[in-house]
């Protein structure tokens, strides 16, 4: 064995060696490591020497891989760090001075020329630098991370001023050694745009620019398109929801000649011997005869088949306990035939084609012409190639519609559920008005008591296991819970009042909970929740299970889910304890309780209790999903989508809320495209019906995958052939910022939600940053992953539970910190805003969180659907499209946001819209078909039907009819001029002011406008443009209900109730009196000043009445004033409350708790600390104490609305900046008011718009993204009242009496437009997507570049000129000159320490890897293995931290955040996997990352080592290095140097070799290798172009007459290992390498050649030791250290049959 010393401390200038260095000889590192590559003269058997590693403190640690390990070790870890800050790099000569200048004060540095760099650090005392400023390529001084320094730059020449602390130095760092050719910069930039540059790209680029542009034109790779296309998944021959069959007379329908399938499972089989041949029977029907050889079938008895495994020769497996089998043999009938009526099809052989991937026994029936068919969709089908008599059994494979390029308008199929996508914001330009199509039904308001009968009536009518939980509370360890003192909700139950008996509870516990309980306003009529957290002191936790007596009756604590009820038909199969019953002959242990009629589950008492709170963790979000509390009275339309079925609908009495005959709007959904049987089904599909559960999926692919990787595998596939690199390499990176994970959302063996949810990325990766976080917000995936699906306001959650709720803030926290604007106020260029104090401001604080949390409340799925992957059949959840809102869950209070100002602020308000704004310009008209009921308002369900109304109100329905003859009319039915019939679109937009004809002259604002249409009705909803309320009206006018009774108070200018007057003398206004037709049509909101004159016109009074029977579900104007009150908390907090006594609605009555943030003037409001005292100027004080009746004490105070013109002249209005500040009320378009005046202000670029008396009514502003604001001249301040004490009148898009969807919509949208234009925005979004792509630590002016061409929306001739556009921002991050100068290659603190993932994608790319039969790449358990995966996020956090400094750095202050992933775990699994990739393909043998798919990892054990030769390799690295130049063949010199001057030259391509495969080596080793005992002759090619033979180390020229194109032992000709490994280098690290470590790896790679004669290997070799470089690792350029720094390490490599570094 041969034993070579490496000098590793030539690795690089950074390596850690030096900084470990010392002068004691045992602080030697010592390394011994087996060569990976055996000698193939010995077979591969030469035996394994012990490998180890000796530290300095003389430990030792079993490792096993050559160079490979230990140069990967030192060179990520040290060069991950060290070598990352430059903390040892060699200080090349400055212009002016061999050695670092010393700099301070104010200085003046020359600016670097071209190709220069020159780079400014602070020298700490310890000797730690600290990255200051730097100057290259004949750029100006620039500052950089951390220090960031100011320069004023003039001609060749900046200034700046040297901080105080520490020491400067600047100095030139050398770039000689930088690669400059066209192709390592096209491969750099290449390397940074793509998942790994191919040669082909290299060879054909040409600049970056218009590469960029060529590859935005690019189409999109869509992952979910990719996926659905190759998923032809099996469905049961009854049909499932998710899906039709393609039935077996249709082409492409799948059939298999082998005799059992999946199909079968719990059948039963027979075997008959009674004839002359063994028949095999199914269910009584014969599917096959036996081979007469096959006798191990066991018993001829009916037996029960419970496992198959599908392919010839397959394992079937039936009988008790599963212990019978056979083989599953090929069907073929030689004596008997089939049922006749059960072969369908007879066709020729050329009917039946192979899948593109070819499946065997598996055929498409390729045509529907030429055979004869007979249509059957029952039992088992058989067809008969009747060329050869063949026959093939059908399978039956989904057929789903394609909705992906826009609405599919086929009524749905037999056997299919409804597979219409409900209309949103992602869809609505798809949706097409007026068809055919199915529609999926929507629920009315129906009572639903949870008692146990109707418990069972979920799975009696729907199949749903819908159970309350039972025995938590019995369980030992529930004894073990915190007390309900620590908790914020304890649960308690009623018993009889004899258990109260033996309780020793502290008494004054037990008084706070008597209290809780007593006070609780829960009405469930047997659990009480209560919330006594820190009102009692319980440190024994004895409390737990205690029973108290209270008012008679005995409460008991409880679990706090015991007697939750939910719905558990998700766990019926995924649960772990299924598929150990299966096999156990039990029944499955979860759906038995509703087989044997159970309402309740009882958990079992040998499980622990972690169990159970395991269940509603995280990641089994969607496993369990709850539905109330037993006892509880619920809203049949509030329960989850998935128990909203027809069956129990009918039961409950909720209605289907719209008529389904025709006029449907049909919609598409992005990706949602057909598969393609001839692709078969290469990924795993959930889908769940009587023959399949979960866990078969992965098992029933053509390609056998782990279920739960398919969604990876379209990730890895697509990354790897998509055209699309840069827009796939952006996705990636904006995962990495809006981060979903599997575990984290639940359900992770499903794919198609997550694959959807990563499209959102795909599609805008060059679009707008706005619509990702729209798209983001409203997915479902991420309303699981951050927990706020569900999430109610608290005043929905204390009117109906009684308890404190708050909303979920985990999205409104996560939204912020990772997504937009982060945790620091920022400049444009990244750096933080400092306080007075020197430190960084945060962005926001708790309350914003709490604040925004409420915007997130209302959030539900969409109802279940057809066409998408189900895991729970038609009760699946709809994680597919972007949630609804449910109105009256939203919370409806004005929400402050994190720039002093409000959600609202500069938005019209709502009585400024005007009584005609539905024919403005603008004004939007939503298509509802044959439905009268609103979508984006609430009409009551009585509505829906005019029978139904007339029938319970005794009056009319009166719709809003337009006439043929209006102009609304014709915009909204759209002639179509060939037809003379409407062509109903999905959306109208008025693009003009229409003039009103007949009743809409009459109307102030439509709710649902009526077209009819020969006879058929057609409903279209007035969608309102965006508008707010002040939350406190300036004269407040009550309004009522139907009997007279007190509501709400309400602002009299704005369209709030209805108009309802009586007759001369009576306060009773019933409808036969006169009082109903003073409306349009029911429904109808009018202003007060409306239904005055509505009243007078009619001659009836506008007074208050007392009653009225008409349209009871809505309210009226009472004509009286109301007093509206704040009620503040001692936080400064306020609550509106309308003074009504015990009338009014709850969430504006005393006490309500709904506060929310005021501005208050100066910081000052009345304190209960002071009991609420005030200075009073005129009156008395306005505020008293008030103690609630829930505990408590705040400040109720009298209230005055004060609104003020702040600018009436021309000089004292401000610029547009600070008018933006002092005004915040918004205006409709004043540019389109024919009643107003419009003039320029002049220098301040504002627009004023003056009424007829000149005054200012409103302004036009454009701000600083480009946005135009109109704003109203007004200021709306509220008084409390007497005194000076006050806060700015907040906005609101959500009514107080009158919630809507619409409003919510644009409450929400005022959020993400909020966080989308926040200052921080552009710049950290800018700052995160640079890190993913060029350097962790960008200078502060390429950050700027970025976040201006960001709020830009262009940069050069990229992007569309609006905010967000991220082509414009990708533009700068690629050709900004930070990204593009090779120069920075050499600063210390550029570039990036590469992801795992991404160093495994561009090896495989680069090198060309080729899957064997087309397969799929699958690379198994990736985040267990390195680290990260798709999908595999271990938090929202993403793989590592943006901000993560590395211990090495820390120091330093500059981040390396893939650094955290350098573990050491981590680092040997990926140098497994690489190598075992690179050596044998991918595999799974020797750590490589493939699935196991294959059964044996022996081909590897007995050496066969080419990839070719392996049969358990899925693929293989197939690069090849180019041809080279032939050779030019020059005579030999006529005399041949001596020999004592060939002994040692320095040239890198002059190689010798001997047959035995040692070098002679120049440099350092050419004497003592070139006297070597002569161990036989070796031709060698030299610079001379002729051949020699070396004896002894001794040249001689003239016995060799060979030419260099053909040396008899070098079979391939000329392969010089410099040319290759420069072609290596320049793929996989941009030709970075450096000459030293090239020189290791040519010697290798030669010495491989010559070893084994075969270029594959000897590129392999190459190809393993390039792996390990640094410069492969990390993407700045690694030089090495000068002989005085040197330290000798030694590395013993012995040559061993191969390994992995575990051992």
């Amino acid at each position: 064995m041969g034993k070579k010393k490496y000098d590793l401390s030539h690795a690089g200038s950074h390596n850690p060696i030096r900084q470990a260095s010392s002068s004691s000889k045992s602080d030697m590192f010592s390394f011994e490591i087996t060569n990976p590559m055996p000698d193939a003269r010995r077979g591969g058997k030469e035996q394994t020497k012990q490998r180890r590693f000796r530290n300095a403190c003389g430990c030792y640690f079993g490792n096993a891989y050559l160079v490979a390990l230990v140069v990967f070790v030192l060179s990520v870890i040290g060069f991950a760090g060290a070598y990352f800050m430059g903390l040892f790099s060699k200080a090349v000569d400055p212009s002016s001075s061999s050695t670092p200048i010393s700099v301070s004060g104010k200085t003046e540095i020359v600016k670097a020329k071209q190709s220069q760099l020159y780079f400014l650090e602070q020298v700490l005392e310890d000797g730690t630098k600290v990255p200051a400023a730097r100057s290259y390529d004949g750029e100006d001084w620039e500052g950089v991370q951390p220090l960031n320094l100011i320069f004023q730059c003039k001609r060749n020449v900046c200034r700046t001023e040297i901080p105080n602390e520490g020491s400067f130095q600047v100095r030139h760092i050398g770039t000689d050694h930088l690669p400059t050719s066209t192709s390592s910069s096209s491969a750099r930039f290449l390397n940074q745009a793509t998942f790994g540059a191919t040669k082909d790209e290299i060879a054909t680029f040409k600049d970056r620019t218009s590469w960029i542009r060529n590859q935005v034109a690019e189409a999109p790779s869509s992952h979910r398109e990719y996926y659905r296309e190759r998923s032809n998944f099996r469905l049961s021959m009854t049909g499932a929801d998710v899906g039709r069959i393609r039935g077996p007379c249709e082409q492409n329908s799948r059939w298999y000649q082998y005799a059992f399938s999946n199909v079968d499972l719990g059948k039963t089989v027979t075997f008959d011997t009674s004839g002359s041949v063994t028949l095999v029977l199914v269910d009584g029907e014969v599917r096959t005869e036996l081979d007469p050889d096959v006798t191990d079938f066991g018993t001829t008895s009916p037996q029960v088949i419970c496992l198959v495994t599908e392919g010839f020769n397959g394992q079937v497996k039936f009988g008790t306990d599963c212990k019978e089998k056979t083989k599953n043999q090929l069907v073929k009938f030689t004596v008997t035939a089939p049922q006749s009526d059960r072969v369908v099809v007879t066709a020729p052989e050329s009917s039946f084609t192979d899948l593109e991937k070819k499946v065997e026994h598996v055929k498409l029936l390729s045509d529907t012409a030429t055979r004869s068919c007979i249509t059957k969709t029952d039992a088992t089908l058989f067809a008969l190639e009747e060329t050869n008599g063949v026959y093939y059994i059908f399978d039956p494979r989904v057929d789903r519609v394609d909705n992906s390029h826009g609405a599919n308008i086929t009524p749905a199929r037999p056997g299919e559920e409804c597979a219409n996508v409900p209309k949103s914001f992602l869809n609505a330009h798809t949706c097409v008005a007026d068809t055919s199509a199915c529609k999926g039904p929507q629920f009315s308001s129906a009572q639903v008591t949870l008692d146990a009968a109707s418990i069972l009536k979920f799975y009696e009518l729907g199949e749903r296991h819908v159970h309350y939980v039972e025995g938590l509370t019995d369980l030992d360890d529930f004894l073990d819970l915190s007390s309900p003192c620590k908790v914020t909700k304890s649960r308690w139950m009623k018993r009889s009042s004899g258990e109260c008996t033996g309780d020793n509870t502290d008494a004054d516990i037990v008084s706070v909970i008597e209290a809780a309980i007593s006070e609780s306003a829960d009405m469930n009529g047997d659990i009480v929740d209560i919330d006594v957290k820190g009102d009692c002191s319980d440190s024994s936790d004895s409390a737990v299970g205690a029973k108290i007596m209270v008012e008679g009756v005995c409460y008991e604590n409880v679990h706090p889910n015991e007697h939750d009820v939910y719905d558990f038909t998700y766990w019926t199969f995924t649960h772990i304890g299924n598929e150990q019953a299966r096999k156990g002959g039990r029944p499955n242990p979860i759906a038995q309780a509703a087989l044997n009629d159970s309402p309740s589950m009882w958990f079992p008492s040998h499980h622990p209790l972690d169990r159970w709170d395991q269940a509603l963790k995280e990641n089994n979000k969607n496993a369990l999903t709850y539905i109330g509390r037993l006892g509880d009275t619920l809203d049949f339309a509030d329960l989850p989508a998935e128990v909203q079925l027809k069956e129990i609908a009918d039961y409950f009495g909720a209605s289907p809320t719209a008529d389904l005959e025709g006029g449907v709007e049909a919609c598409g959904s992005a990706g949602e495209v057909p598969s393609i049987p001839a692709l078969g089904m290469r990924f795993a599909t959930v889908t769940v019906d009587q023959n399949d559960s979960n866990n078969q999926a992965s098992k029933l692919s053509d390609q056998k995958h782990a279920a739960n990787e398919a969604k990876e595998m379209v990730w890895t596939n697509v990354a790897l052939r998509g055209k699309d690199q840069l827009r796939q390499r952006v996705a990636w990176a904006l995962s990495q910022i809006l981060v979903v994970s599997a575990d984290g959302v639940g359900a992770n063996n499903e794919n198609e939600k997550f694959l959807n949810y990563y499209d959102i990325f795909v599609r805008h990766a060059f679009g707008n940053y706005g619509d990702i976080l729209r798209e983001v917000s409203y997915s479902p995936v991420m309303g699981s992953m951050l927990s706020y699906i569900g999430s109610k306001s608290f005043a929905n959650m204390l009117k109906s539970t009684g308890n404190e709720i708050y909303p979920d803030e985990n999205y409104a926290r996560e939204l912020m910190q990772l997504f937009t604007i982060g945790l620091f106020k920022l400049e444009i260029d990244g750096s933080h805003v400092l306080g007075d104090d020197g430190k960084a401001i945060g962005s926001y604080d708790n309350d914003a969180i709490i604040t925004f949390a409420r915007v997130w409340t209302g959030f539900q799925r969409q109802a279940s659907r057809g066409n998408v992957e189900m895991n729970n059949g038609d009760g699946s959840s709809n994680n597919i499209d972007p949630m609804k809102i449910k109105y009256d869950h939203h919370d409806i209070f004005p929400k402050a946001d994190t720039l002093g100002g409000y959600l609202g602020d500069r938005v019209p308000l709502c009585e400024d819209l005007g009584d005609k704004a539905f024919l403005k310009k603008g004004a939007t008209y939503r298509y509802l078909g044959r439905s009268s009921q609103p979508v984006m308002m609430y009409d009551h369900k009585d509505m829906a039907s005019s029978e139904k109304y007339f029938k319970r109100r005794k009056e009319p329905l009166r719709r809003f009819e337009l006439d043929p003859g209006s102009g609304l009319f014709g915009a909204l039915c759209n002639k179509d001029s060939s037809t003379g019939k409407c062509a109903f679109k999905s959306d109208v937009v008025l693009d003009a002011d229409i003039p009103c004809y007949g009743n809409e002259c009459l109307v102030q604002q439509p709710r649902v406008v009526l077209l009819n249409v020969t006879s058929i009705p057609t409903y279209y909803e007035y969608i309102r443009q965006p508008c707010v309320d002040l939350m406190f009206p300036e004269n407040p006018t009550l309004i009522t209900n139907h009997q007279g009774k007190a509501r709400a108070c309400s602002n009299p200018n704005i369209p709030a109730a209805l108009a309802t007057c009586c007759p001369d003398g009576t306060t009773k206004c019933w409808t036969s009196a006169g009082a109903g037709p003073q409306v349009i049509f029911t429904g109808e909101r009018v202003t007060k000043d409306e239904a005055e004159a509505r009243c007078a016109k009619a001659g009836l009074n506008a007074v208050s009445f007392t009653r009225t029977n008409y349209d009871y579900s809505n309210t009226f104007w009472s004509h009286q004033p109301c007093h509206v009150q704040v009620q503040v908390n001692p936080d400064g907090l306020i609550a509106r409350v309308d003074d009504m006594g015990g009338d009014g609605l709850d969430h504006v009555k005393i006490d309500n708790r709904n506060y929310f943030h005021v501005s208050w003037e100066g910081g000052a409001w009345p304190r209960v600390e002071d009991d609420c005292h005030l200075e009073v100027i005129n009156g008395t004080n306005p505020c008293s104490l008030h103690v609630g009746e829930h505990g408590g004490s705040s400040c109720l105070c009298n209230i005055v609305v004060e609104h003020s013109v702040p600018f009436s002249s021309q000089d004292a209005v401000p610029g547009g900046k600070e008018l933006l500040e002092k005004l915040n009320i918004g205006y409709i378009d004043a540019s389109t008011s024919g009643e107003l005046t419009q003039s320029k202000i002049g220098g301040k670029k504002i627009t004023a718009f003056s009424d007829s008396t000149g005054n200012y009514t409103a302004f036009k502003v454009v701000d600083d993204t480009g946005r135009t604001h109109y704003l109203k001249n007004l200021v709306s301040t509220v008084y409390l009242k007497g005194s000076g004490v006050s806060f700015r009148n907040p906005p609101t898009y959500m009514s107080v009496t009158e919630a809507t969807q619409r409003d919510a919509i644009n409450d929400v949208e005022a959020l993400i437009e909020h966080l989308l234009y926040h200052p921080n925005t552009a710049p950290f979004v800018s700052h995160r997507l640079i890190q993913r792509m060029v350097s962790s630590n960008p200078s502060p002016r390429y950050i700027r570049t970025v976040a201006e061409a960001f709020t830009t929306g262009k940069y050069e001739d990229f992007g569309s000129g609006v905010y967000g556009d991220l082509e414009a921002t990708v533009a700068a991050i690629l050709l900004d000159r930070e990204a593009s100068s090779s120069i920075l290659d050499a600063e210390p603190s550029f570039g990036v320490i590469r992801e795992p993932i991404l160093k495994i994608l561009h090896l495989m790319r680069s090198m060309e890897y080729a899957a064997i039969d087309d397969e799929e790449v699958e690379l198994r358990n990736m985040e267990d293995l390195i680290g990260q995966m798709a999908w595999e996020s271990p938090t929202v956090f993403n793989y590592y931290e943006p901000t993560f400094v590395p211990h090495q750095l820390a120091s330093h202050n500059i981040v390396a955040p893939e650094s955290q992933l350098l573990t050491a775990p981590f680092m040997i699994s990926w140098l497994n996997g690489v190598h075992s990739l690179i050596r044998y393909g991918l595999t799974r043998c020797w750590g490589g990352f493939a699935f196991d798919a294959r059964t044996s990892c022996s081909d590897v054990d007995n050496n066969k080592k080419t990839p070719s030769e392996l049969t358990n390799v899925v693929g293989s690295l197939t690069y090849k290095p180019s041809p080279l130049p032939e050779p030019v063949i020059t005579p030999a010199p006529t005399a041949a140097p001596p020999v004592e001057n060939r002994t040692c030259v320095d040239d890198p391509d002059w190689r010798r070799w001997n047959f035995d495969g040692n070098t002679t080596y120049n440099g350092h080793d050419c004497e003592s290798s070139g006297k070597r005992k002569d161990q036989g002759q070796a031709w060698v090619c030299n610079e001379y172009g002729t051949s020699a033979i070396d004896k002894n180390g001794v040249t001689d020229y003239s016995a060799c007459p060979y030419s260099c194109g053909s040396c008899p032992h070098n079979p391939e000709g000329l392969i010089r290992g410099s040319q290759v490994v420069d072609e290596l280098s320049l793929l996989l690290t941009s030709g970075r390498l450096s000459s030293h470590a090239r020189r290791i790896i040519v010697d290798e790679y030669e010495k491989e050649l010559v070893r084994y004669g075969d270029v594959d290997k000897a590129v392999r070799v190459a190809m393993q030791l390039l792996t390990v470089s640094p410069e492969f690792h990390a993407t700045s350029f690694h030089d090495v250290l000068d002989d005085g720094d040197m330290r000798e390490v030694e590395v013993v490599v012995e040559e061993d049959e191969g390994g992995d570094a575990d051992g």
